[in-house]
């Protein structure tokens, strides 16, 4: 009875366990486990976002925040890379946007010139053709100077010539039509997708996942400099975190501001585990220092707030936090 909570990393099989127990002990997960699982146990509180709630924000700051209409995708076609992006799709789905290119593939990405060569054409399609209209030549007259013998020079303004491009030989020509496009990748296929891209020339902005985050590779010249912009929604705002998901550094990031947030809510006296349920129930919401925790959902037990983060000039920068409601920017 002294125990008023739990706090620490559990494996998924004892999240599982722990789920199909009706307890009133509050039990603080520092990873987040399978979607939908907190709308089934009240006592389980996520402190992480689930991959559906990242994928979602992804859509969601494409969509809402940025604006974007014509977006593309490129994904594996199994597991989790799979369902995280089919959990984007049903939410861009829902915001009333359906991408303009939707692209899989099932091997070791090392050559995706189909699936790119697809997303170009889809990019080709978006460039409006050209009216009628904007091919005739202006006709520019003075009034003054129509009462005596002018040259045909006088009255048109004749166009440069323009060098003539079709999508026949237009492998040079950089494509702007397609607003944004979300690869999300699986572990070891930065070196493949990452050398790729470059080739077909889209000028787009990028959303990335957290194995876009392996800085050594990110930066080198093939691949970095034709990368910037790159945003990635993710669970922590530092790059360091995501060489191995269960490492020892990763686990210590969350655990200091995990037990910053336990220590924002205890401060304020002793309580009992009924009332530290309902304190976390309806905390406000908390900004650590690479982490920050909004409870949302049925139950409000799993975390919603997701880091926005951007990769620029060879560096990562946390440039917000957002919510899905509420995108806060970060102070420079």
């Amino acid at each position: 009875p002294a125990v008023t909570a739990i706090l620490g990393p559990l494996t998924l099989e004892e999240i599982y366990g722990l789920a199909g127990l009706k307890s009133p002990l509050p039990i603080l997960i520092p990873k987040s486990a399978s979607p939908g699982l907190s709308d089934l146990s009240q006592n389980l509180f996520f402190l992480s976002p689930s991959s559906k709630t990242i994928a979602q924000r992804t859509a969601q700051m494409m969509v809402r925040e940025l604006g974007f209409e014509h977006i593309a995708v490129l994904s594996h076609g199994s597991g989790k890379t799979k369902l995280m992006t089919d959990y984007f799709l049903e939410e861009c789905h829902q915001l009333g946007i359906d991408p303009v290119a939707v692209e899989w593939y099932i091997e070791k990405p090392e050559n995706l010139s189909r699936q790119l060569k697809n997303i170009r054409r889809a990019a080709w399609s978006l460039v409006p053709e050209k009216k009628p209209e904007d091919q005739v030549m202006n006709l520019e007259i003075d009034s003054l100077d129509a009462l005596f013998d002018v040259d045909v020079t006088d009255f048109y303004q004749i166009p440069e010539e323009e060098e003539k491009m079709d999508r026949k030989d237009s492998a040079n020509v950089v494509l702007e039509t397609i607003h944004a496009l979300y690869i999300p990748i699986r572990q070891d296929e930065l070196t493949y997708v990452g050398t790729q891209f470059p080739m077909y020339n889209l000028k787009t902005m990028l959303f990335g996942n957290e194995n876009w985050l392996d800085m050594t590779i990110l930066n080198q010249e093939l691949i970095g400099p034709h990368v910037q912009g790159m945003r990635i929604i993710t669970n922590v705002n530092s790059a360091n975190t995501f060489n191995n998901d269960n490492s020892i550094s990763n686990y210590h990031i969350l655990a200091i501001d995990h037990a910053s947030f336990v220590q924002s809510i205890i401060s304020s006296g002793v309580m009992n585990r009924r009332q530290f349920m309902n304190k976390l129930r309806k905390h406000t919401g908390f900004h650590g220092e690479q982490t920050s925790i909004q409870f949302t959902g049925a139950n409000r037990n799993e975390n919603g707030s997701a880091q926005v983060l951007e990769y620029t000039q060879n560096k990562l920068k946390n440039i917000g936090v957002y919510d899905g409601t509420i995108y806060s920017h970060t102070s420079e």
